[in-house]
């Protein structure tokens, strides 16, 4: 869906539900970013958003990259890889948003690309090793065709 937002063109998808997951599965959006595959609720996804124009804010942290109008509604975004420490990506036409809903708190993450939505059996996951665990998430999943799944941990987002 295409539409014009304050002279911005923006393209917005929002998740509609397919069919119901059983109870011991959930439903996960998996997206990349720095090459990285990771794993976020759906029950937190509000909307995925593209070609949205940031405004920088000043004397924030260098990961938050600005704010976005979303519907009248002013949301902080937030560079995934700057968050971990490595550098941004120089294109950030390629790059997407992902809007998040914490209980009241809504951000947006900048990720490089949205992938799918799978059903996940959170008791199939593990624990990420300590000696690598990434602040971003806390547990990963194998998937059949051997891809690694990091399951976000919608906490560590929170600032």
């Amino acid at each position: 869906m295409s539409e014009s937002i304050s002279g911005e063109i923006a393209e917005s998808y929002t998740l509609v539900p397919t069919e119901e997951p059983t109870s011991s599965t959930k439903r996960y959006l998996t997206f990349l970013s720095n090459d990285l595959t990771f794993g976020i609720s759906t029950e937190y996804v509000s909307e995925i958003i593209i070609n949205y124009k940031i405004r920088p804010v000043p004397m924030v942290p260098e990961y938050i990259r600005g704010i976005i109008n979303l519907r009248g509604q002013v949301i902080p975004i937030i560079d995934l890889r700057l968050f971990v420490g490595k550098p941004t990506k120089d294109n950030m036409e390629e790059n997407c948003i992902i809007i998040l809903t914490f209980d009241s708190c809504v951000l947006g993450i900048i990720v490089d690309s949205v992938s799918q939505v799978l059903d996940i059996n959170f008791a199939e996951s593990s624990p990420i090793p300590t000696a690598s665990q990434n602040r971003l998430a806390d547990r990963m999943i194998t998937l059949p065709d051997q891809q690694v799944v990091l399951l976000f941990n919608s906490n560590s987002i929170l600032i």
